[in-house]
C-alpha cells in the first residue's frame, strides 16, 4: 500500500484537509468521509447482499414489497421494471388520481403524457379527468404496447 507525505501537501492547494485537522480548519468545497459509519454501512449491504443474493437477470431488479418498510429479506424480491412500477407510493402532490394524467391548473384542463425511454409522447388535452385518463391508457397500450395499471 502507498503511502502519503503529508509533509509535502499545503492545506488548500493540494489538499482541502490533512486527516486529523479540526473541521473548522478545513477548506471548502471539500468531502469529508466518516470512515466508521462508511464501514458500518459497508458491512450492512454486505449482509444484506448474501442474504438476498445477487441475480443473474440484469432486467431485474429489489422492489419492496411494502414502500413504507425497510430494506430487508422479508421484504425485498426481485422483479422486472413492469412489475416494479406497479408497485408505487402515490404522491400527496398528485394533481390527478389516475397515473399518466395530469392537471394544468391555470388552463384548468387535464393533460396525458408518457416518458419512454427519453421520449415525452402527448396523448392530448381534455377537460374530463376520466377522459384524459380512458386516453392515456391508449398512448400507454400504442407506446408500450399493454395496458397500464392507472389508478
Amino acid at each position: 500500500m502507498n503511502t502519503v507525505d503529508y509533509e509535502n501537501l499545503e492545506v488548500g492547494y493540494d489538499v482541502p484537509a490533512l486527516p486529523g485537522m479540526d473541521e473548522a480548519d478545513i477548506q471548502t468545497p471539500c468531502l469529508v468521509i466518516d470512515l466508521d459509519a462508511l464501514e458500518r454501512n459497508i458491512k450492512t449491504m454486505a449482509g444484506f447482499a448474501k442474504d438476498m443474493g445477487v441475480h443473474k437477470n440484469y432486467e431485474l431488479s429489489l422492489e419492496r414489497i411494502d414502500n413504507n418498510k425497510s430494506y430487508c429479506k422479508e421484504n425485498c424480491k426481485w422483479v422486472d421494471r413492469r412489475s416494479q412500477n406497479l408497485n408505487r407510493r402515490n404522491f400527496k402532490n398528485k394533481s390527478s388520481q389516475y397515473r399518466y394524467v395530469l392537471y394544468h391548473k391555470r388552463d384548468k384542463k387535464y393533460y396525458t403524457c408518457l416518458n419512454e425511454k427519453g421520449k415525452k409522447y402527448h396523448g392530448g388535452v381534455f377537460l374530463c379527468e376520466h377522459q384524459a385518463a380512458m386516453a392515456a391508457i391508449e398512448l400507454h397500450l400504442k407506446v408500450r404496447g399493454y395496458e397500464p395499471r392507472i389508478i
